[in-house]
């Protein structure tokens, strides 16, 4: 609960600090994306090396949205890159995702919020 406390504060504080419009290739860099863990309606799986390519081509959609704020839940996912762990959450059925970024050298972190564009993370099944 502490944890949950911490990151609900730390998304707060910095997701209100800057209404500049980034994209998401500002924010990750989608060639280095190498791992992604889900859980989904579907459950807790790891994405096959297709499901990736497919990913990343679904990241590149979201829309970055700074002035808005949602309640999140049913879906996570943790992207690995060669430098940095990502983590997007979102709602089931929902048209926007959070991203958690957490630097792993500070242990800082910073959220955003995209729209899914249509994007269904819960399309993604175990294979």
């Amino acid at each position: 609960m502490k944890n949950l406390l911490t990151i609900l504060f730390v998304a707060v504080v910095f997701g209100c600090n800057s209404n500049e419009v980034v994209s998401i290739e500002d924010i990750i860099d989608i060639n280095s994306i190498y791992k992604v863990e889900m859980t989904n309606n579907s459950g807790n799986f790891e994405l096959s090396d297709e499901q990736i390519n497919l990913f990343k081509k679904d990241l590149l959609l979201l829309k970055h949205e700074p002035d808005l704020s949602i309640k999140v839940g049913g879906i996570t996912i943790t992207v690995y890159s060669e430098d940095e762990q990502y983590v997007i959450s979102g709602k089931t059925h929902g048209n926007n995702v959070e991203l958690n970024l957490y630097y792993l050298n500070s242990g800082d972190s910073k959220t955003y919020v995209f729209s899914c564009d249509g994007i269904n993370f819960d399309n993604y099944k175990p294979e």
